[in-house]
């Protein structure tokens, strides 16, 4: 699968320097680089070099940064982080609301507070985010936070700190006003939407709210928290294909292609420019019915060659 992504890859990269410089390499000067782009390939990617003509499969999916995971049906997410500075003792909280849909609800953060630790800052993004879901209706609520030591004492895992214990006592008031609440711990990867409200608040220096739009810098975190965690797949070039497979993707999370089809157009300068091109890299294209929309390239039997209208 790598030589034929990278062939493919160098394929287009050849007929561009054709078209746009005029500039035409030998098939065999071809082979030569496409040759290099797979060994640089797969020295980065398994860290050491390989032996000539070695072939290492990728020994795992394509893995995506670990994502934000939606809440269950009828209970809203609540995250929250804070960014504070030893100098200045300053803190900025920041706490995002979003369904079990990943649909955001509200947002806010408070950037004029001033602590004495860290974790005093990550407990008064908790309060401040439960004050707002205690003030607007958010009856089921799941809270998280990456600060692992401040979820301990909430959950009475550990003793709490005295420093700050008037705010866990806060947290713990403002819990029993709510239907059902949870804490949990959440790695900083995942919890990329708090950790941007609280930078941005700490950085203004002044308290925010915004309703279910959002600021622009928000909706562009939330917006890579909706890419699947991981996906394994092959290549493929046809649209319809492309479509279906990125309609189980969303649906499967995971969805691997056993076949693989390269899609090719079948009128004008592109499709005659594109046959040459082909047939110029030792490729060339079996097109046996002109009335028919499937073609073969000999050379590669697993390939499936659709002539697009």
């Amino acid at each position: 699968m790598q030589e034929f992504a990278f062939g493919l890859w160098r394929i287009w990269k050849n007929r561009n320097d054709v078209v746009f410089k005029g500039s035409h390499c030998q098939p065999n000067e071809i082979l030569t680089v496409w040759r290099k782009n797979i060994g640089e390939y797969r020295e980065a990617m398994n860290h050491g070099s390989l032996d000539e003509g070695a072939v290492r499969p990728l020994k795992s999916p394509l893995m995506m940064p670990a994502l934000w995971e939606k809440p269950q049906f009828g209970t809203f997410k609540l995250n929250t982080d804070a960014s504070w500075c030893s100098a200045s003792f300053r803190a900025g909280a920041g706490w995002v609301i979003r369904d079990f849909a990943g649909i955001l609800h509200a947002a806010g953060g408070s950037g004029t507070s001033t602590f004495h630790c860290a974790a005093a800052a990550e407990a008064h993004a908790i309060r401040t985010g439960l004050q707002y879901c205690t003030e607007y209706g958010f009856e089921n609520v799941f809270v998280e936070a990456d600060a692992k030591t401040v979820i301990l004492m909430i959950n009475k895992g550990t003793a709490p700190n005295c420093s700050f214990e008037c705010i866990l006592g806060d947290i713990e008031v403002l819990a029993r006003r709510l239907t059902s609440v949870t804490f949990g711990f959440v790695p900083r990867e995942r919890n990329r939407a708090a950790y941007s409200v609280a930078k941005f608040v700490f950085k203004e220096g002044k308290d925010f709210v915004w309703d279910h739009v959002g600021p622009e810098f928000l909706f562009n975190v939330l917006a890579q928290d909706y890419v699947p965690v991981s996906l394994s797949f092959h290549i493929t070039c046809s649209v319809s294909q492309l479509q279906t497979a990125a309609a189980k993707a969303v649906n499967d999370r995971v969805f691997e292609r056993n076949e693989i089809c390269l899609g090719l157009p079948s009128k004008g300068s592109m499709a005659a420019d594109t046959l040459d091109l082909l047939k110029d890299c030792q490729l060339p294209v079996k097109h046996v019915n002109p009335g028919q929309y499937v073609a073969q390239i000999p050379q590669l039997a697993f390939l499936g060659v659709d002539i697009e209208i």
